[in-house]
């Protein structure tokens, strides 16, 4: 507790020197929500979002915290802005990676590592506004290469990756030979 105080004081003389640096209103914020001072963590939270609007995690923690509130109307608007980035990204993440597909395909490699990472989930224990089954990528590149012939056509298989390549946080692409 007395650390996270510090952490305040210490955030808001930063934020002081440097206003207009997101950085340091997401930290305010989180260190607000570690004490559950929901309303306190709203203005930086905002004020991060108005300087880094693309951090749909950000949009999340404020929807979140207008819930805590009990002001449902509120968290409606940054929760489907949250949604809109999260699928912004999945629908660039799977054109990219079906132009490595491509890519790769004529290039003759059999096998390539995607590594999504665990997606928000890894990190749930200790946060309440995010989903445990939040994993945009790792659901939507496999979606999306199956829904689309033309790639689905050079893949031999997907599966799993093994720990050392990113377990959870991975999946194999072999690819069909030429």
């Amino acid at each position: 507790q007395g650390k996270l105080k510090e952490a305040i004081s210490l955030t808001q003389q930063s934020i002081r020197k440097a206003p207009y640096h997101a950085y340091y209103h997401w930290l305010l914020s989180r260190a607000y929500l570690k004490q559950k001072l929901f309303e306190e963590s709203i203005v930086p939270l905002k004020k991060h979002i108005s300087l880094n609007p693309n951090l749909a995690l950000a949009h999340t923690y404020l929807g979140g915290v207008y819930i805590n509130l009990k002001r449902f109307d509120e968290a409606i608007a940054p929760l489907k802005e949250a949604a809109d980035l999260a699928n912004k990204k999945a629908d660039e993440a799977n054109k990219k990676i079906e132009i490595l597909i491509d890519k790769y395909f004529i290039e003759g490699v059999e096998k390539i590592i995607i590594i999504t990472g665990k997606g928000l989930g890894s990190k749930t224990s200790n946060n309440p506004y995010v989903s445990k089954d939040l994993s945009i990528l790792k659901n939507s590149v496999p979606d999306y290469i199956n829904a689309n012939p033309k790639i689905k056509n050079k893949i031999k298989s997907i599966s799993k990756a093994e720990t050392k390549d990113g377990g959870e946080g991975a999946f194999y692409i072999f690819l069909k030979k030429l």
